[in-house]
């Protein structure tokens, strides 16, 4: 198996340094196979992926990039965000700004009302689930009236009409 060389873009000070400081548990890992590899002439791929819990391919990727690039090339790229998107947050912020103030207007918003303005925004046809995220992404809730109430008891309801008068007379 192929031995390992790191150049030293770092002293052994530096790169304790970093893996102190280092809070994300992918990119410490790294830093700790660099250090482990600059102390230790000639480890084997093996060696290091068996001592970090890191593949072997994972091992041959940072020591390479770390000896191509030096430090940039083994900081690793932040994961999440939006990667896919139709609007940018900027432009979904003023499409629902154009739409609360059709709804201040007194112009009620419907599913479809509100899918109808993104698709003519974007210029396709948009899911039920799109819709709902860019909602939710941007704070926006659904309020509707319920249309009865969870705990209605329909005798009781049919006892009150039957009781009750049928002429209201003013107490003096």
């Amino acid at each position: 198996m192929k031995r390992f060389k790191v150049n030293s873009y770092l002293t052994n000070e530096d790169l304790q340094k970093r893996i102190k400081k280092e809070k994300a548990a992918d990119q410490l890992k790294v830093w700790q196979c660099i250090y482990y590899i600059q102390n230790h002439d000639g480890v084997s791929a093996a060696d290091v992926s068996d001592t970090f819990g890191l593949s072997i391919h994972s091992v041959y990727k940072y020591v390479q990039s770390y000896n191509l690039n030096g430090v940039d090339g083994v900081l690793l790229k932040q994961r999440g965000g939006r990667r896919r998107f139709y609007l940018s947050l900027e432009q979904e912020r003023e499409l629902l700004d154009s739409l609360s103030q059709k709804a201040s207007e007194g112009l009620v918003l419907t599913m479809n009302d509100i899918r109808d303005e993104i698709e003519s925004a974007i210029g396709h046809s948009i899911s039920d689930d799109y819709i709902w995220d860019l909602l939710n992404r941007h704070n926006w809730k659904k309020k509707a009236l319920r249309p009865k109430h969870p705990d209605q008891d329909m005798e009781k309801q049919e006892d009150f009409k039957k009781k009750l008068k049928k002429t209201w007379q003013p107490s003096n």
